[in-house]
């Protein structure tokens, strides 16, 4: 039995307007920040731990410090993308 007669129980929410389901600025901002540092970010950061500690050439950075330096740097930029986007103002 529904709770709301002719609704199922996992109806997609019911909106009025556009604006009332658009995605949050900061949320798109953590969003693009996070997939952009994982694609353009973490592999410059990687090749120049490669540089500094490995001796260039061909990429010898070990498997674990290449994901812990992804998380780590992809952690960062959504964190901070987040933190200095445009808050929403709510009535």
């Amino acid at each position: 039995m529904s709770q709301r007669p002719g609704v199922p129980d996992h109806a997609a929410p019911e909106y009025e307007t556009v604006a009332a389901s658009a995605v949050e600025p900061k949320t798109k901002a953590a969003t693009v920040a996070g997939a952009g540092s994982a694609a353009i970010i973490t592999p410059a950061v990687i090749l120049a731990v490669d540089e500094l500690f490995y001796g260039g050439g061909p990429i010898d950075v070990p498997l674990p410090y290449v994901g812990v330096i992804g998380l780590f740097v992809t952690g960062v930029c959504t964190f901070v993308a987040g933190y200095y986007a445009r808050h929403v103002q709510r009535d």
